[in-house]
């Protein structure tokens, strides 16, 4: 089925919903990418104090790293590289920061503590979404 407007209408469910979700991916992380450089204090706060260099570097970097990878989903020949890029990203991010951060999050207060145990889940969801979208329209 070609990419017609047609192949993309509303009754046409499964491109149409193909479709829907890789531009919503691809917003998620243009804005996920988009908020590092416009709040980096958010991320500074979480960054792991282990990691080398300046922390905005790194900030910067994968900010930077979420825009490129959130636009390449729009491209069908970018889509498969960009999604296991992401996979490759997340899973960094996954033993970095967001399970060290369940660890180090026993002091900081019962609220902090469950949004740092939710994450994890969210990340497995994010890269099962992100397997999803390599075999969209290639």
């Amino acid at each position: 089925m070609s990419n017609t407007p047609q192949a993309l209408a509303p009754g046409n469910n499964s491109r149409f919903a193909h479709f829907t979700t890789i531009y919503l991916q691809a917003a998620l992380y243009v804005v996920a990418g988009l908020v590092h450089f416009v709040l980096p204090q958010f991320y500074v706060v979480i960054f792991p104090e282990w990691m080398p260099f300046w922390p905005l570097f790194w900030i910067y970097l994968s900010g930077a790293v979420e825009i490129v990878l959130g636009l390449s989903l729009l491209s069908p020949t970018t889509r498969r590289l960009a999604s296991y890029l992401l996979i490759a990203m997340l899973l960094v991010f996954l033993g970095t920061i967001h399970i060290p951060m369940v660890f180090d999050s026993w002091d900081k207060g019962m609220l902090w503590r469950w949004g740092t145990i939710l994450r994890i889940p969210a990340q497995f969801g994010l890269i099962w979404w992100a397997r999803r979208a390599s075999k969209w329209w290639n």
